[in-house]
C-alpha cells in the first residue's frame, strides 16, 4: 500500500533535511536544538566623498599708474619760485632718506614709499626769493583707484621725477627758470601736486635751508 506521505517527510528520508535538528544528551538526558540559519552577504556601501572645496580666487593685483592717462594742469597765478629751489624740493621729496642732501635732513622723503589704499601724503619745505618774499613748496601725492605704486626717485627717468618736472617745465614756459606756479598732474592711479605758497610762517626756516643768492 502507498503511503500519502511523501518521502521528503520522514526523518531520514530522501528529501531535504531538516533545518531544525534535536540532539538528545545520554548523560543529561537533556535535549538541545540547533538551527541552521540562512547565510546573507550584505555589501558595504561607504559613504559617498564630499565634494572638493573650491579655494576662493585670488585678490586680483592693485592697477599700476598708466602714463598715457597722465593729463597735466597748470595753476598760472599765485606765488611763484624759480626751478633751482623747486628741483631741490623735488629731489627731496623723491629721494630716500639715505639718498637726500643733508641739508634737507629736518624733512621727510618718500623715496621707495609704496602708495596704495587710497593714501595721501605731503611734503613742505621752504623758499625764498631774495629772502624778502617768504614761500612754502608744498609737494603732494593722493593715490586713487586702489593703485599701488612706488614713489621711486627724483631723475627724470623714474616715475616721481618725470612728473613733477612735467609741472615745472612744462608749466610757465614764459618766464623761463625764474618763475614757477606749481599745478598738478592726474593720472589713473595718482594726483600728484606741486604748489608753492607765500608763507611768512617759513621766513626763517627759508634763509637757514636755502641760499639767498640763488634766489635773485
Amino acid at each position: 500500500m502507498e503511503s500519502d506521505l511523501d518521502d521528503g517527510s520522514l526523518i531520514g528520508g530522501g528529501g531535504e533535511p531538516d533545518p531544525i535538528s534535536t540532539v538528545t544528551d545520554p548523560a543529561t538526558k537533556t535535549t538541545s536544538s540547533s538551527a541552521t540559519s540562512p547565510t546573507y552577504t550584505n555589501p558595504i556601501i561607504s559613504p559617498a566623498p564630499e565634494p572638493p572645496i573650491e579655494s576662493p580666487p585670488p585678490d586680483p593685483d592693485p592697477p599700476a599708474p598708466d602714463p598715457s592717462t597722465e593729463e597735466k594742469e597748470c595753476y598760472d597765478s599765485g606765488s611763484w619760485v624759480n626751478r633751482a629751489s623747486a628741483i631741490a624740493a623735488l629731489e627731496s621729496f623723491c629721494s630716500r632718506p639715505e639718498d637726500a642732501d643733508p641739508k634737507w635732513s629736518a624733512f621727510p622723503h618718500y623715496g621707495g614709499y609704496v602708495m596704495k589704499d587710497n593714501e595721501f601724503v605731503e611734503y613742505s619745505a621752504p623758499a625764498c626769493l631774495c629772502c624778502d618774499y617768504p614761500v612754502n613748496i608744498i609737494i603732494s601725492v593722493q593715490a586713487l583707484n586702489g593703485c599701488e605704486f612706488e614713489i621711486d626717485g627724483p631723475s627724470p627717468e623714474q616715475e616721481c621725477g618725470r612728473i613733477i618736472r612735467q609741472i615745472l617745465d612744462k608749466c610757465d614756459t614764459v618766464a623761463g627758470e625764474r618763475a614757477k606756479q606749481g599745478g598738478k598732474v592726474e593720472s589713473n592711479c595718482a594726483i600728484w601736486r606741486f604748489d608753492p605758497g607765500f608763507s611768512y610762517d617759513r621766513f626763517v626756516d627759508a634763509i637757514t635751508f636755502l641760499d639767498p643768492n640763488g634766489e635773485c
